[in-house]
């Protein structure tokens, strides 16, 4: 009998607003300022916000696309 081989699941990865500033390298305001007018890719998740990394690097390309 063949055993069934599973593959591994697609790991979401969340970064925090700290970190999306440093991925980006821009400073922590600017991600603060971006959320607060809700052009940006984040989420509430308890106290924190989080940014979904997929997500932020698609908003990334489209933001570099516009200039």
């Amino acid at each position: 009998m063949a055993e069934e081989v599973k593959k591994p699941q697609k790991e979401t990865i969340f970064l925090t607003l700290a970190e999306t500033a440093e991925y980006l390298n821009v400073p922590k305001y600017r991600v603060y300022q971006f959320v607060k007018s809700r052009r940006f890719p984040a989420k509430k998740m308890g106290k924190s916000w989080m940014v979904h990394k997929a997500l932020l690097e698609r908003w990334a390309e489209q933001m570099v696309r516009l200039k």
